[in-house]
């Protein structure tokens, strides 16, 4: 999540609980918010550039564990996140919108963006 000085990144935030106490955050300080987010199932993994590993996670995990993209290979570091895993942090009450952007290639797009109204 892009936050200012928050500096907050959603698929860094480690799970779902901590994603929409950062949300409701951001919601506090602000009257709308606008995030976007790697896309899960794009089929190359945004942060060390590795092609479909990242569909299996265990196995992604494991094979990167020890080399120099270890830091990768920690849920709380980095979380696959898809549209249907965002819809599961949004807070209720908020009405957002979640559409893919970047490079669009239907549900595989490059990105996830939501925003508040």
């Amino acid at each position: 999540m892009a936050g200012g000085k928050l500096g907050l990144r959603s698929e860094h935030l480690g799970n779902d609980q901590a994603r929409a106490k950062a949300l409701s955050e951001l919601l506090r300080v602000a009257k709308r918010v606008y995030i976007t987010v790697p896309n899960g199932l794009f089929p190359v993994e945004h942060h060390t550039g590795i092609p479909l590993l990242h569909y299996l996670p265990t196995l992604f995990r494991r094979v990167l564990k020890g080399s120099k993209l270890d830091y990768w290979t920690h849920p709380e570091n980095m979380d696959f996140l898809n549209k249907s895993r965002i819809h599961a942090f949004l807070p209720n009450g908020i009405r957002f919108h979640v559409a893919f952007c970047g490079l669009k290639l239907g549900p595989f797009s490059s990105n996830i963006a939501l925003w508040s109204e």
